[in-house]
């Protein structure tokens, strides 16, 4: 009878055993479920931010001209009065890429004058400071030419000049 009581025993201790690994097993599989759970999320999370990202990248690659078009001369005169010059350079260069024809349009005259006048100060103050006389005396020939066109609006060269801290 004892050799029955063991048996018994033995198989009670047993299937105590198997529950308590059956709980330890339920107990792991949680874990491992909410830790699925929680790299699922950041898994998403990240693919949604690679994805965002890669919009960004595309739309800022893609040149300013074909989002927005060509600068009119209205948003020329108002950089003028605001004081604006290297945006006008910028308008006057995409424009041109785009193929605007602005040949016969007066009201082009003055910004373009401004944009002219601000580029050749720009490179002449570089090659001032870079002691290249030859090109320096060129480009002084440009923003004389571009003052001259500025006509009324000649405080724009003073402006420019200020702006680069250059004396003639």
């Amino acid at each position: 009878m004892r050799t029955d009581e063991k048996t018994k025993s033995q198989k009670q201790t047993s299937d105590l055993n198997r529950s308590e690994d059956k709980g330890q097993t339920k107990d792991i599989s949680k874990k491992k479920d909410k830790r699925n759970i929680l790299l699922n999320i950041i898994i998403v999370v990240l693919t949604i931010a690679v994805f965002c990202m890669s919009l960004m990248l595309i739309s800022s690659t893609r040149p300013r001209g074909y989002e927005y078009g060509p600068e009119t001369a209205e948003t020329m005169i108002r950089q003028v009065d605001r004081g604006t010059y290297n945006y006008l350079l910028s308008g006057r260069y995409l424009n041109k890429m785009l193929g605007v024809d602005t040949s016969g349009n007066d009201a082009y005259a003055v910004p373009y004058a401004a944009a002219d006048y601000y580029e050749a100060a720009f490179n002449y103050k570089g090659l001032l400071s870079a002691g290249d006389t030859a090109g320096v005396s060129a480009y002084a020939d440009k923003m004389s030419e571009a003052r001259e066109s500025l006509g009324e609006y000649s405080y724009v060269a003073d402006d420019i000049d200020e702006f680069l801290k250059m004396s003639l």
